[in-house]
């Protein structure tokens, strides 16, 4: 160890010891939020080990800081200062159902909701569904100047992943409930998965091995073999415990049945 690394590692701990040991405690109380099955699951011990070092001393990681470095960004952009040339070189248009502004500190207003999956037909890029959190699932088949709510008459309104089956774009899967990363966020849980054979005209409810509540992060079709398909479900958000133990990747080998 060099003479740098051991000032800095003393410093540190001298640190430590000004913190109160309350401050210090905390820190542990969110992991203790979660059963001991899951907390033995190797997908939350990489997500503790990710997050435990940049939540600490602390038990989240402070809003003032996302505020801070989200007002930097929003700097950037409208200084023109956007630190890449590939940025300078698109152009995006919002497609509603108002503008999205850079940053708006007033909560729950009027504001275009969070997208969480989007699968566009592979030959007719007219078509395309998307999963809303808590929003719905939508269908265009115009580019996406106007868009159908499929979701209606389903158990659920929160979608996480959807794919289509390149071999045959008329299957559309939809994953219910959304994967999020974890702290004090609002998440909600979706109930299983849904397949339709025919363009989203109607859904197959199917629920074998998921369980009753499930946070989709993605799903995929095999490219030339639509019988296997797999799915990453999440964790859910431990805080409010929608998590059933059932996060991990998926497969079927029989098109989704089990």
């Amino acid at each position: 160890m060099n003479k740098k690394s051991y000032l800095l590692t003393l410093l540190f701990l001298f640190t430590l010891l000004l913190l109160p040991v309350e401050v210090i405690a905390q820190q542990s109380k969110y992991w203790d939020k979660v059963s001991p099955q899951l907390a033995q699951r190797n997908m939350f011990k990489r997500y503790k080990w990710f997050h435990a070092p940049r939540m600490f001393p602390y038990d989240s990681i402070p809003v003032t800081y996302y505020k801070k470095i989200r007002e930097g960004i929003v700097e950037k952009i409208q200084s023109g200062n956007r630190g890449s040339s590939y940025y300078e070189q698109v152009n995006w248009s919002p497609m509603g159902p108002i503008s999205i502004s850079p940053y708006n500190p007033a909560h729950w207003q009027a504001a275009s909701g969070r997208v969480r999956g989007l699968a566009v037909h592979p030959t007719n890029p007219d078509i395309a569904y998307i999963g809303v959190s808590a929003g719905g699932l939508w269908k265009t088949t115009d580019g996406g100047q106007n868009w159908s709510d499929l979701s209606g008459f389903l158990n659920t309104i929160t979608f996480g992943a959807i794919e289509i089956d390149k071999n045959n774009p008329n299957v559309i899967y939809a994953g219910t409930g959304e994967m999020i990363a974890g702290g004090y966020s609002i998440a909600y849980a979706g109930d299983g998965l849904y397949k339709s054979t025919d363009d989203g005209a109607s859904w197959q409810h199917i629920t074998n091995g998921f369980g009753s509540r499930t946070a989709f992060g993605a799903i995929k079709v095999h490219p030339t073999n639509s019988n296997i398909v797999v799915a990453a479900v999440g964790i859910g958000n431990t805080n409010i415990g929608y998590a059933d133990g059932n996060g991990g990747i998926w497969r079927s080998t029989d098109a989704g049945a089990d």
